[in-house]
Parts: structure tokens; sequence; C-alpha cells
């Protein structure tokens, strides 16, 4: 059975900015590819950003394109940002990358930033096709694909968007170079993860397919990153149930505690009415990565449902989100759970083999609201999806396509 992502109740802060500028202590200087911003705008949260390429060939730097990130010498504006990083290359491949890695030292959502400057040489080259993917991830066990947008949608067969990905047109007589400048913005992006729980962003920059053998010069800009952390008195960050013989075998680990007490296991046939069947006590106080275990011996019923209560040092206590196995003979069904939801849909079913998976929430009206990227193995899976809590109450509809885009899943949602 796989592992799904919990979090207990959070308490969130306003939005705050990671400043190319301003953020790094000393500044960030011309030729640095990994540097650390402490103490982001006094939140405690620190922010490594560091860069690599990848693909063979050589890597060279030159006085004329320093390909390396760069604020001081950065030429290109980006839309709400008064700084930015500027990444100039020269692949020498058409498959050569450059991978950018933020990562938060703490849990963030309403990730969003700008890239400026996705083009190609002119309306007919084939000299470089820019192209960027943007994933976001929480621990090793989730991956999310942000919202995309184009900043400046004058010009419409400029940028083909796709899922977590914006790349230049790169049919000929269509798009073309863009200054990124005050007038033109073009190739400027918006990426924009919502509610969204993550602790990274991993940006790639390299050529969509058909760029020249050896491409020439290119270059983009990230602008300014916007934040909102979360601050849990428990910061669960995985929680597993899965068979072993008769037996129930429960892992959960955390990431930091605060306060906490014990850990009360609640279990259920229908997800409804609960019982305590054990304890565990709690760290108290730390940092540290905690690992726990519980076995649920030899429970009844085929289909049973589990949740934690972490019950804090002074009597509070929050629930975390329910995790459904299925008796390994028995095929589980789409199930969705609790309907209605809240700020989190708990995802049950069967995958004929392992695959990833596009989880999709749309309105009645057809409109996407959030896609998640999902792994599934053979098998039968749980998996969560976190929406904002600033989505309306209302239906939606939860649509499941594998990579060939058939939908294997469909449900309706409720949400408060």
């Amino acid at each position: 059975m796989a592992g799904i992502v919990l979090l207990f109740t959070s308490t969130e802060l306003t939005a705050q900015v990671l400043n190319w500028g301003s953020s790094f202590s000393p500044p960030w200087a011309n030729g640095n590819t990994n540097r650390t911003a402490t103490n982001v705008a006094g939140t405690g949260v620190d922010i490594n950003v560091a860069s690599v390429i990848t693909g063979g060939g050589s890597y060279g730097l030159s006085p004329s394109a320093a390909q390396t990130p760069t604020v001081s010498g950065a030429t290109f504006t980006v839309p709400g940002s008064a700084e930015r990083l500027q990444l100039n290359t020269d692949f020498a491949t058409n498959t050569s990358a450059v991978t950018i890695t933020i990562t938060f030292s703490a849990l963030v959502r309403q990730v969003s930033f700008r890239l400026a400057d996705i083009d190609k040489s002119n309306a007919t080259s084939t000299t470089y096709f820019d192209r960027a993917t943007i994933t976001g991830y929480m621990g090793s066990l989730l991956n999310y694909t942000p919202s995309i947008s184009k900043y400046d949608a004058t010009d419409p067969a400029f940028l083909q968007l796709g899922s977590g990905t914006a790349a230049v047109n790169s049919s000929s007589g269509q798009a073309g170079n863009t200054a990124s400048d005050l007038t033109d913005q073009r190739g400027t992006i918006t990426v924009d993860f919502g509610g969204t729980i993550i602790n990274k962003v991993v940006i790639v920059y390299d050529n969509a397919p058909g760029a020249d053998a050896d491409p020439a010069a290119q270059d983009f800009a990230i602008g300014n990153v916007s934040f909102q952390l979360l601050t849990l008195p428990v910061n669960l960050v995985s929680f597993s149930a899965a068979q072993s013989g008769n037996d129930v075998q429960l892992r959960w680990t955390t990431a930091q505690e605060s306060n906490s007490s014990y850990f009360a296991i609640e279990r259920s046939n229908n997800a409804s009415d609960w019982s305590a069947i054990g304890t565990i006590t709690a760290r108290g106080n730390t940092t540290e990565r905690t690992d726990y275990t519980y076995t649920d011996i030899n429970p009844a019923k085929a289909n049973l449902f589990y949740r934690l209560k972490q019950v804090d040092q002074d009597g509070n206590f929050k629930y975390s989100s329910v995790a459904r196995i299925s008796n390994k003979d028995v095929i589980a069904e789409l199930v969705t759970y609790p309907n209605p939801f809240s700020t989190q849909v708990n995802i049950s079913l069967h995958s004929a083999a392992t695959q990833q998976v596009t989880s999709t929430i749309t309105d009645i009206a057809g409109r996407t609201i959030q896609a998640d990227i999902n792994q599934l193995h053979q098998g039968n899976n749980n998996y969560s999806m976190v929406v904002s809590e600033k989505l309306p109450s209302g239906i939606y509809w939860l649509r499941i396509t594998d990579e060939q885009k058939n939908v294997i899943g469909q449900a309706r949602l409720f949400k408060k």
C-alpha cells in the first residue's frame, strides 16, 4: 500500500518574498551557482538555490555570456519584480539542460513567481527553442504541477503551454525573439502553485525538440519568489498502511514536533464511526525526523480506514487525514473521502500497472481548478490532494487520467 502525505491543521502567515537582490547576505555575486538565503523575510525559513548543467559537451564561461545565474548583470525585466535571477547559457547540444532547484527549509504554499524571455532567435530560426519545465515537491513522496499562464497573451501563438511546461512556439513563422523589457513580455509566464503544500521547486531550462544540434547562446530570468509559510505543531510528512500477513502495519514520520504528547491510532469500517485501538508516545519537542510504527493485529474487515489523533501536552488535539486499505485480494474501486471535503481530498483506487497519472479537479463548467501528477504502483493506491481553503463551496469533479489521456477514474466532489 502506497504511503500518502498528510498534514495536521496549520496556521498560515501572510505572503513573504525571496528577493534575489536583497535576501542573500552577502549579495548574490555574478558567477555564483549555489547560494542559501537565511531567515528569509524574518520567517525563519532558509531557501537554498542550486543550479547544475547536464547533457554532455562543454560548459564554458565567456565574458559576453556568463553561463551562471547572475543578479547584478541582469538585463531583463520581470513584471512585478525589481530584482531577478538571470541565467545565460551556451548549450553544447540540443539535449543539454540547466536545472535550478529552490529548496525551502519548511513547508510552504501559495508559491508563485514569473519566468521571462522564453523565445527563439526569430520567427523562422531553429537555432534554439527555449523551454522551461517546473515541478513542485513535498519531500520525496509527492510531486505537483503548477498552474502556468501567459503574462502577455497579445500574441497567443508565441508560447505553447503544457502540464508544468512552457515553450516557445517552434513552428516556422510563429513566435520569435522578445526583448523582455517594459514593452514586450510575450515570452513571460506566471507560475503559481496555489494552495499546494511544497518544500521544493525544480526548474529545468532546455530546448524544445527541433532546435539545432549546437544551439546558440540563450538565456532567461526568474522573478522574485512569493510564498506563504505554514507553521505546524506537528509536521507529519508521511503515513502508510500496509498488510503484513493477517495484520496491518501503520507507519508515519514527523519532520518536527512542538509540545506533542502522544498519537492515538483510530480505526473505522466506514470512515464515519471511529474507535481508538492504541496509543504511541510522541517525542514532544524536536526538529529531527522521527519514525513511528504501530501494528493492528488481525483486524477482521477487508476494508479499513485509519487516522491519527495527535494530542498536545496542553490537551489540545488534531486529527490527521484518513488512510484506507483493502484486503490484498480485494480490488479497490475509486473512492474519495471525506466527501464533502474541506481542504484535502483523499483518493483510493486500483491501478492495473505502475504508471503516472494526472488527477484533475474541475468545476461544473469544466474549468480546471487543480491538476496534480501522481505516481501509482500496480495494485491498490492511496494519495491526497490539498486544495485551497478559498475554493468556494459547491460541486466539483475529480477526473484521473493515465499518460495516454484515458480516464481511469471519475468522481463527484462536494466542497464544504
